[in-house]
Order: C-alpha cells, then sequence, then structure tokens
C-alpha cells in the first residue's frame, strides 16, 4: 500500500497549490491487489473509484510517496475501509467551503478552521478517502488521528500527518 500525493498542471490544482503554498493538490492511495494493483481515488468527474496505476500515472505527477511496510493484512484492512466509498459521489459542498477557507488564508491571513462543517457523509474529496480509518491509524501505524478531520486536510497536511509514523517510509 503507498500513500500517494500528487498534483498535475490543471487549473484547478495549480490553483490549489497557489492558494496554499503547498507542492501537491491530490491524495491517492495505490492498493497491489493479489491480481493487479490499483488506485483508490476521490476525483470531481468520478467520485470515490478505481483506476488503474498506469492511467493514474499518465494523469499525475507524483510529489511524495509513502509505502507501508508492514503485514499486507494491514493492507486488506485499509482497502476494505476506503473500499467502503467507493462509487460514492465527489464532495462538492465540502471542497466548496475547505476553497474558501484557503482563500482566506491566502488572501487575509486567517487560520483555516479545523472542522468543515459542510462535509457530507456520503460524499468524499480526495483525502476524505481516509474517513473511517482512524482505528487502523493508531493501531496499525501508530498514530493518533482522532482529532483530525479529513474534511479539513489538504493532500500536503495530510503527508505531513502520515509521515509521523515509523511504518511508512517516503519512497520515490
Amino acid at each position: 500500500m503507498k500513500f500517494l500525493f500528487t498534483t498535475t498542471d490543471k487549473l484547478y490544482s495549480r490553483l490549489i497549490r497557489w492558494g496554499l503554498e503547498e507542492d501537491c493538490s491530490h491524495f491517492a492511495i495505490q492498493f497491489d491487489l493479489p491480481t493487479r494493483s490499483v488506485i483508490m481515488e476521490s476525483i470531481i468527474e468520478k467520485g470515490v473509484h478505481r483506476c488503474d496505476v498506469d492511467g493514474f500515472l499518465k494523469e499525475n505527477r507524483v510529489i511524495h510517496s509513502l509505502e507501508y511496510v508492514g503485514d499486507k493484512y494491514v493492507d486488506n484492512l485499509f482497502y476494505d475501509c476506503v473500499y467502503r466509498h467507493y462509487n460514492n459521489g465527489y464532495d462538492t459542498t465540502a471542497i466548496m467551503f475547505w476553497a474558501l477557507a484557503a482563500a482566506a488564508k491566502k488572501l487575509f491571513h486567517m487560520e483555516q478552521p479545523w472542522y468543515n462543517p459542510w462535509d457530507m457523509d456520503n460524499k468524499h474529496y480526495c483525502v476524505e478517502v481516509l474517513d473511517g480509518s482512524e482505528l487502523l491509524m493508531a493501531q496499525y501505524l501508530g498514530l493518533d488521528v482522532s482529532k483530525v478531520d479529513w474534511g479539513m486536510t489538504s493532500p500536503r497536511e495530510a503527508f505531513d500527518i502520515l509521515r509521523k509514523s515509523d511504518k511508512l517510509k517516503e519512497t520515490p
């Protein structure tokens, strides 16, 4: 399992990076299943879906990658956790609040809220695919993310949180 933090040259990706002054604008997870490797991600056009690794890498430039170095059993637990969001739509209302908060941070130097009140339970933007993984992260990655609202977490912030785990190694 690899946590991927990526970017593209698309306008919205450039706006995210500019607004937040961060190096990545998207998050996805690569799972090595018994028959093939797949990417689980949430994008505006499709919501939460699976895609093949080659197609994903044609569209995205990987900026940071964190690979789980442990038992495949844990990979399967994370896959099951993320897969329960499969076919859920993209959370456009949450991303609108997040974008407004990011604009306020950039233009008026306001602090980002820690909670997203526009977050919808059955829809997700890219980092929100981690919703529900808090216990897995605590038990298998040694991370306490109980106070993290993935609905207000940028891809770069997610990277900074996840890289604190000694079970994840940064890979090229």
